[in-house]
C-alpha cells in the first residue's frame, strides 16, 4: 500500500451550473475529483452541495480523511474574509435581497479544520495570476454573470466589505430614477444570462 504523507487539502468550486470538488497531495497534485450538476441557488441547497461533495470526496477516499488539514473553497457571493460570511443574492420575484451565511464558521466546526473561503471570480484570477500571467501585477478578470476579479500591485483587491469587482446589471425595463436607466452595461458575449 502507498504510503500517505500529512498534508492533503482539498478545493471545491461552484458555479451556477456545476461544483466539482478535489483532493490535493502537498505537491499539488490531484489525487480524486468529484463533481455534480448544479441546478440549486438558494443558500441552503449551496450548503448541501458543498458538504456532498465533501462527503462523497472523503467516503470514495477514506485513507486520506484524516491527513486532510485545510479545504478551499470558491462560489458566487460577496465574501467577507474578515468574519467568514457569504452575502447571497436570493431573488424575490422582481426584487433581489441579501442573506448573509456565517459559513466559514459553520464549515470549520463540522470539519474540525480551517477553511479558506473566496469568491470564485477573484480564485479564478488568483489561480491564473499564479500560473500564466506572474508578470503582470495589475490585472481585471472579468468572469461570467456579474463577477470580476481586481489585482492591484500584485495584490487580491477584495474591497472594504469584500465587493470590490461585483458588478449588479439589472434588466433595463426594471430599474429607473431621476437619474435615468441603471442599466448602462451590455452583457459580455460569455455571460450566462445573469445580466
Amino acid at each position: 500500500m502507498k504510503k500517505i504523507d500529512k498534508g492533503f487539502v482539498i478545493g471545491i468550486g461552484l458555479n451556477l451550473f456545476d461544483a466539482s470538488a478535489i483532493l490535493l497531495d502537498n505537491n499539488k497534485k490531484v489525487i480524486a475529483k468529484v463533481e455534480k450538476e448544479r441546478t440549486n441557488i438558494n443558500a441552503n441547497e449551496t450548503l448541501n452541495v458543498i458538504l456532498e461533495l465533501f462527503d462523497e470526496l472523503t467516503t470514495k477516499n477514506k485513507a486520506y480523511k484524516d491527513k486532510i488539514y485545510s479545504v478551499g473553497l470558491a462560489l458566487g457571493g460577496i465574501i467577507d474574509n474578515k468574519n467568514g460570511f457569504v452575502h447571497w443574492p436570493q431573488r424575490h420575484n422582481s426584487s433581489c435581497s441579501y442573506i448573509s451565511v456565517p459559513l466559514k464558521n459553520y464549515l470549520e466546526k463540522k470539519f474540525s479544520f480551517p477553511i479558506t473561503i473566496e469568491n470564485d471570480a477573484n480564485a479564478s484570477l488568483f489561480a491564473e495570476y499564479k500560473t500564466n500571467f506572474s508578470k503582470y501585477k495589475n490585472i481585471i478578470y472579468m468572469f461570467s454573470g456579474v463577477g470580476c476579479g481586481l489585482l492591484i500591485n500584485g495584490e487580491l483587491y477584495r474591497g472594504k466589505d469584500g465587493g470590490a469587482g461585483e458588478v449588479f446589471i439589472s434588466k433595463k425595463d426594471s430599474m429607473t430614477s431621476h437619474l435615468g436607466n441603471f442599466s448602462f452595461l451590455a452583457p459580455w458575449p460569455f455571460d450566462l444570462g445573469i445580466v
